[in-house]
């Protein structure tokens, strides 16, 4: 399961790398969820390496590197406010999507309150501790990251696109 993790990884970071920040969150899940984390981030590297690097023999094949244009693509992304970064994710929730999104954030709100105020992973029955918190505390941290990276480092814009594979988890 942890290679097929990887794959799928791979696959979402290989198709739009504005997605780059899923990989690492679906990499922490995947050790969280794992009694044997070490191996089972060995597994998903494996298998989140495998399609990037088929994808790279194949663009070789044709004269250039997968690898080297991905190098230019945060550069190119500068449509949009890197002053928004930090603010973008709750603005964009609220503005897009009204109450329903007013609704999503309250709710991932309340829940990162709850896990991390102390007895407040009690008053969540241990299935939801079990099968949220691996993906719910990975993706949250990688989305701070690329948000404070857009906003000291300059490196690239939020935008809606980036949220919208996210809307399930939330």
């Amino acid at each position: 399961r942890q290679f097929c993790a990887g794959v799928l990884g791979g696959a979402v970071f290989a198709t739009y790398p504005g997605y780059s920040f899923t990989v690492p969150a679906l990499a922490g899940a995947v050790c969280l969820a794992a009694d044997q984390r070490l191996r089972a981030l060995v597994r998903f590297l494996l298998g989140a390496i495998a399609p990037l690097l088929l994808i790279e023999v194949l663009t070789a094949a044709l004269g250039f590197s997968y690898f080297g244009t991905l190098g230019a693509l945060s550069d190119s992304v500068t449509l949009g406010s890197f002053d928004e970064s930090l603010v973008f994710i709750p603005r964009y929730l609220l503005q897009v999507d009204g109450v329903l999104g007013g609704v999503l954030l309250a709710a991932a709100a309340v829940f990162l309150v709850m896990l991390v105020l102390p007895g407040g992973r009690a008053l969540l029955s241990p299935s939801v501790c079990r099968k949220f918190v691996p993906l719910f505390l990975p993706l949250c941290f990688c989305l701070a990251l690329h948000a404070a990276l857009g906003y000291f480092a300059r490196h690239m814009v939020f935008y809606g696109r980036l949220l919208l594979p996210l809307y399930p988890f939330l």
